[in-house]
């Protein structure tokens, strides 16, 4: 025989999900009306119904039915009355005045999915985790808007955690300028929000002025010319950043991106100057690689097994080619230099950004990949050009100056290189640092 709860369940069940369509208008209904909503919240088969769905499992009103209990004016007696199933408490300081169980429940995705779908919930459940009074705060806004509690769980990675793995706590914190300026002042903080692309994307979001709800991850951000633009002219935004390998990687596969940032000049600088470590580990997601086993461009470059997956890559090459810091790398490892010299998929996205050397017995010194010479232009060290290669040797190029022809042949970098006497000759190479 069947129990109360499980008969409720049964009856909501068969209320809200026997049509898809209408049990959304009937939940919209009940929510509309505050006698029937009341009695809903206090209902613990009903809000079983819309909060107990497997994680992962969605129906297809399931997530509809769980935004708009949610987003209702009963949310948070709803999620208490579907939170006694778990626990026993009295009320919600009694249930989150405990660090355990707030991070029981923030490690649990099915509970915190309905707790963090609550702005007291959560904001409680964060002061907790922060080593506060969770009495103190009414809810997540009342904890972003405070400079003791940010300044706490700005410097608590257990905290930070929660605060990123939480849509609702993320939205509250970055639109908060007291938040903002306590995550921005804790490397923990931001090392925590640099590993999300959801953080990342909220918190870049609300550095430049936008919505940070519009935008779900760094995919978002990078396909809308709007968010570009404003994020672009935003330093702290581009910070962000480039502090982050899965928004970088966001951006390099987004035309909408790349365009944004090439037309704002220090945007741009901001961009191609992140660090080894955060390039390596870019390069490795653009080219499909795992991250984690890579340290940095240097890790990248010394592998065989990654720089044939970045050589084969547009993307991962068009990266690479950006950068100074992977074009230093790439330069001073030999498997690399092997890698991209066996494809033309890599020597093609060095080609695109070219220099030309020119005129009558012009010369450069520095670190080059010569990628084509001029047909007339003459070999000779002693009158006309020629070509000093990081071995020391000075190799003929008399039988390689097709495109790639010189690199594909001698996989060096040039350290020194001379033009032909006549002025209509050149030779076309990609600066490597």
């Amino acid at each position: 025989m069947l129990g109360v709860n499980q008969s409720d369940f049964m009856s909501y069940m068969s209320a809200l999900k026997t049509n898809y369509r209408k049990g959304i208008h009937r939940m919209e209904a009940i929510l509309a009306n505050p006698t029937h909503a009341a009695e809903f919240a206090a209902n613990l088969g009903g809000v079983s119904v819309v909060l107990g769905v497997p994680v992962g499992l969605p129906d297809r009103n399931s997530d509809k039915l769980l935004e708009l209990l949610l987003g209702s004016d009963v949310a948070d007696d709803a999620v208490l009355t579907w939170m006694h199933q778990f626990y026993e408490f009295t009320d919600w300081d009694d249930l989150l005045s405990d660090s355990a169980r707030c991070k029981e429940m923030a490690n649990n995705p099915l509970i915190w999915r309905a707790a963090g779908g609550s702005k007291l919930a959560v904001g409680k459940s964060i002061a907790t985790l922060a080593g506060l009074s969770c009495a103190d705060y009414a809810d997540i806004d009342a904890v972003a808007a405070s400079q003791v509690a940010m300044a706490a769980v700005a410097a608590s990675q257990v905290a930070m955690t929660a605060v990123i793995g939480n849509a609702t706590a993320l939205n509250a914190v970055v639109t908060s300028s007291v938040a903002m300026t306590a995550i921005q002042k804790s490397q923990t903080a931001l090392n925590a929000i640099a590993a999300s692309s959801m953080a990342t994307a909220k918190y870049a979001a609300g550095a430049a002025g936008l919505n940070p709800a519009d935008y779900a991850d760094m995919t978002a951000i990078a396909a809308s010319q709007v968010a570009m633009a404003a994020v672009a002219a935003s330093q702290v935004a581009m910070t962000a950043i480039v502090k982050s390998p899965v928004a970088m990687a966001a951006m390099w596969r987004s035309d909408t991106a790349i365009k944004a940032l090439q037309a704002n000049a220090t945007a741009w600088k901001t961009f191609t100057g992140a660090t080894s470590a955060v390039m390596g580990k870019t390069v490795a997601i653009l080219a499909n690689l795992d991250p984690s086993g890579y340290a940095d461009m240097t890790a990248i470059a010394a592998s065989q097994v990654a720089m044939a997956a970045v050589a084969a890559s547009q993307v991962a090459m068009a990266a690479v080619a950006a950068s100074n810091t992977a074009t230093k790398a790439i330069a001073a490892s030999q498997t690399a230099l092997n890698a991209i010299a066996g494809s033309t998929t890599a020597l093609d996205a060095l080609y695109a950004k070219k220099s030309r050397l020119t005129g009558a017995s012009a010369s450069k010194s520095g670190k080059f990949i010569i990628l084509q010479i001029s047909n007339d232009s003459v070999f000779n060290t002693s009158k006309y050009g020629y070509a000093t290669l990081s071995d020391g040797s000075q190799p003929s190029w008399e039988n390689y100056k097709g495109k790639y022809a010189f690199f594909m042949q001698y996989k060096k970098i040039a350290t020194y290189i001379k033009n032909d006497t006549e002025d209509d000759d050149w030779i076309d190479y990609f600066p490597c640092g």
